[in-house]
């Protein structure tokens, strides 16, 4: 149960402290697709990324349509090989059978920019 707790805490959504099998789980049972940002400590693009997450449409958002997942690429693990990505950050949204929805991205987005992600994801 705490990792299921921890993974509504990222950036206030979704993430902290949980696996793939958790989040691939959860989305399960809440029947909503997957967003999996892939970062790592020290990269800037990644930093500008959090504040997208953090803004107040984006939180919203996520939190109404999604699982979240962050995976760090030092110290996560279990992410499916198709989704592993050396390139920071990286964004992928899958369906609960862990399909891919929309081609991944790879770089930080605005907030606007990732706002229209997070629509086109959900057509």
């Amino acid at each position: 149960m705490k990792k299921l707790i921890g993974l509504f805490l990222f950036f206030g959504l979704a993430y902290a402290n949980v696996d793939w099998v958790d989040s691939y789980e959860e989305a399960q049972k809440r029947d909503k697709p997957i967003f999996v940002y892939i970062a790592q400590k020290g990269c800037p693009a990644c930093a500008y990324m959090d504040k997208t997450l953090s803004d107040p449409k984006i939180y919203a958002y996520l939190n109404q349509h999604f699982v979240s997942f962050k995976y760090d690429i030092h110290q996560s693990k279990g992410l499916p090989q198709e989704l592993h990505s050396t390139q920071t950050p990286t964004l992928h949204f899958v369906n609960q059978e862990g399909n891919k929805i929309i081609p991944s991205y790879s770089g930080g987005k605005n907030v606007e920019g990732f706002y229209q992600m997070l629509q086109r994801a959900m057509r």
